[in-house]
């Protein structure tokens, strides 16, 4: 399952999926599509079954739009059996369904050039959607995010992608599922700067209390909680902030010290260590409020 954001010319009759596998001993050339009703959603050749979906992430009753997050799928199964096949390593992309301009022979042909041209990993010769795409993530010590992608190089020299800019250098950060944004503590600023990981771009920065540093995002992803190491007890413990709006929503003092967080599976209960006051506190997470006195736990870490 890959999640991409929707190009403005997306229709299932304008893009073509490219798939190439690669088995243990040999290299199988590209399929291509026929012409049919079902051809955009189900392939079968030399005993393979593909089936394509691309499905909105959030819950509509419109059809696909450009610039939705979308959860696209390949399913690939044996003919005979309809058990998963194994032992085969698919690349996918998406692209426009029409042959590289200038090259001659048949569609089958174009696809498995396209196909070589994206493995190179040029720039400037990229597909429409490259669903085996990945970055690494980098927190440096100034005040920046470095982002590289490790499948495409510029003129042989670099595969730095993006950089992103902060107010203040980052300590900790914490990613949010559902929204794919990316969370990251500046304790010199006394904020949170949210960065959308689909531009990779500063879109908020968030106040969360003095000297914030460890950051958690609870399992149910509605609450991100950040861990106050303030000098003075009275300003130290953690800062709750609402994922959705964006906005802190309540300050819980636990005690002095560093703070480490961590929660039930269910998202009821919150425990927060209070290293320097040598104490552990649990917090009910739906009134954001200590459920009883803090334990008295020796160096809790």
């Amino acid at each position: 399952m890959k999640q991409q954001r929707l190009p403005a010319v997306f229709s299932m009759g304008a893009l073509v999926a490219l798939l190439f596998f690669v088995r243990p001993a040999a290299a199988a050339d590209a399929p291509q599509a026929p012409a049919g009703a079902d051809s955009d959603h189900r392939l079968v050749r030399n005993g393979l079954v593909v089936e394509f979906s691309a499905k909105p992430v959030e819950k509509s009753a419109r059809d696909l739009m450009e610039g939705d997050l979308t959860d696209v799928r390949f399913k690939i199964t044996d003919e005979g059996s309809g058990q998963p096949v194994r032992g085969v390593a698919p690349g996918a992309w998406m692209d426009m369904a029409h042959v590289i301009q200038g090259r001659e022979g048949t569609d089958q042909k174009s696809c498995k050039d396209k196909v070589s041209l994206y493995l190179k990993g040029v720039v400037g010769m990229r597909p429409m959607l490259d669903l085996n795409s990945y970055f690494v993530v980098l927190m440096n010590n100034d005040a920046s995010i470095s982002v590289v992608d490790p499948l495409v190089t510029m003129a042989g020299a670099t595969s730095t992608f993006a950089t992103t800019m902060l107010k203040r250098p980052g300590t900790d950060w914490a990613r949010h599922d559902n929204t794919r944004r990316l969370f990251v503590t500046m304790p010199k600023a006394g904020e949170v700067a949210v960065i959308e990981t689909d531009n990779f771009k500063v879109s908020a920065n968030i106040a969360a209390g003095k000297d914030p540093m460890r950051l958690a995002v609870q399992p149910d992803q509605r609450y991100l909680w950040v861990g106050n190491n303030a000098a003075d007890a009275k300003d130290s413990g953690v800062t709750v902030i609402d994922t959705a709006s964006l906005k802190p929503v309540g300050f819980l003092a636990t005690g002095a010290g560093h703070h480490e967080i961590a929660f039930t599976a269910d998202s009821k209960y919150a425990f927060v260590s209070n290293r320097n006051a040598a104490t552990l506190t649990a917090s009910d997470v739906a009134n954001l409020s200590k459920t009883r006195g803090p334990k008295t736990v020796a160096r809790p870490l």
